[in-house]
């Protein structure tokens, strides 16, 4: 998870609340490509949820897009796409009670509000 110091409070809670815009309409992107089985598309929002969930620490989630961008980049469609789509979405959601708490962690460092 993202490292936080006390220099740019703001910044981490602004990182953490695009990254999770971010990662709410990749996972919708991922559902409707796999739904589809959109070879490309799959491919393409496992490089941009890897390289964004990589900037925020979260490296398991990181680990299934990277290897979920190398399964499909022959462009053939896998049945292990459906098992790679569920880790992901599982991952995220795993993740996300901590990403909120790192997120009002911050705003609370930033406003002085920290016990």
């Amino acid at each position: 998870m993202l490292a936080l110091d006390d220099t740019d409070t703001a910044f981490h809670a602004e990182l953490l609340d695009s990254f999770m815009d971010t990662a709410e309409g990749l996972l919708a992107s991922l559902k409707a490509c796999h739904a589809s089985r959109d070879v490309l598309g799959l491919h393409n929002i496992a490089h941009n949820f890897k390289s964004s969930a990589h900037v925020v620490g979260l490296k398991h989630l990181a680990a299934l897009c990277k290897s979920l961008e190398m399964k499909t980049s022959n462009n053939l469609y896998s049945e292990d796409f459906e098992w790679y789509a569920a880790a992901i979405i599982k991952s995220y959601q795993d993740a996300l009670e901590d990403l909120l708490a790192v997120r009002d962690e911050s705003l609370a460092a930033r406003d002085g509000t920290t016990g």
